[in-house]
């Protein structure tokens, strides 16, 4: 009875995360869409991007009004952007997701929230746009260095400095090698955040992301999406290497040494 009473009250758990995760998309879809145009997240409605219709508190239920409407704008029937319900279903996923993982304590779950909302923002506009806003890395770096800096574990801290520094030299090795093209200096920010959050797991976040960004960029070319030479945005890949070895990145090096150098 007791197993059974602690499954029902951690599934509520989990439901309520994905809910605050669906409800927290929805406002991210704002920062994307409004923060490449400087403009403020806080002030004024939400509006149809065609007919200009300000949009009633029932069109803005996160995820059911897009299924409930059809993804079509209740006052003109144009169809809208497929952004806004997976945003919003990423997010609450990826919260239930990470939750998961980093539910030692209160400080800890509401810091590795917070990371995957920077990780969404980032990942969409330079998807959208290919573009890293200076505002969005900034505060996701200060962020991410105060509440290291709160844990008290100064050796470690030293240790993802050092590995933030080393990636962010890399990437801009690479801008100078490339002489700019498909990287800049936002990229060299992200890989001095992940360095600040990884340490020397960022390795394995690179390898995946430059693996990934390879792949998809071959897959492109071969359905006549890009031509060779044609870059793709990096930070998508480099989010998704970074939140994989945030959850899996020490299982996935221990299988590598068991596999590759033990015999």
């Amino acid at each position: 009875m007791a197993r059974e009473t602690f499954i029902l009250s951690y599934m509520v758990v989990l439901v309520t995360i994905f809910v605050i995760g669906l409800c927290l998309g929805s406002f991210l879809n704002v920062v994307i869409d409004r923060w490449p145009e400087e403009k403020s997240v806080m002030k004024g409605r939400s509006h149809c991007d065609y007919c200009k219709k300000k949009l009633a508190p029932v069109d803005l239920i996160p995820l059911f009004s897009f299924l409930f409407l059809r993804g079509r704008c209740r006052y003109c029937q144009k169809k809208l952007s497929c952004q806004y319900p997976l945003v919003e279903l990423m997010t609450g996923l990826l919260f239930v997701i990470t939750y998961f993982f980093y539910s030692s304590n209160y400080l800890e779950t509401v810091y590795y929230l917070i990371l995957v909302c920077y990780m969404i923002v980032i990942f969409m506009i330079d998807l959208k746009l290919e573009l890293v806003l200076e505002k969005v890395i900034n505060s996701a770096i200060v962020l991410t260095f105060l509440y290291q800096l709160s844990k008290l574990e100064f050796l470690q801290l030293g240790v993802n400095l050092a590995s933030g520094i080393f990636v962010a030299l890399f990437f801009l090795l690479l801008i100078e090698i490339s002489k700019h093209r498909g990287m800049g200096e936002g990229d060299v920010k992200i890989g001095f955040w992940m360095g600040l959050i990884l340490g020397i797991k960022v390795s394995l976040a690179l390898f995946i992301a430059f693996v990934g960004g390879a792949l998809v960029g071959l897959l492109l070319i071969f359905l006549g999406k890009k031509k060779f030479g044609q870059t793709v945005p990096l930070a998508p890949f480099l989010m998704s290497g970074m939140y994989i070895t945030l959850l899996w990145g020490e299982q996935i090096i221990n299988w590598y040494f068991s596999v590759f150098l033990t015999s």
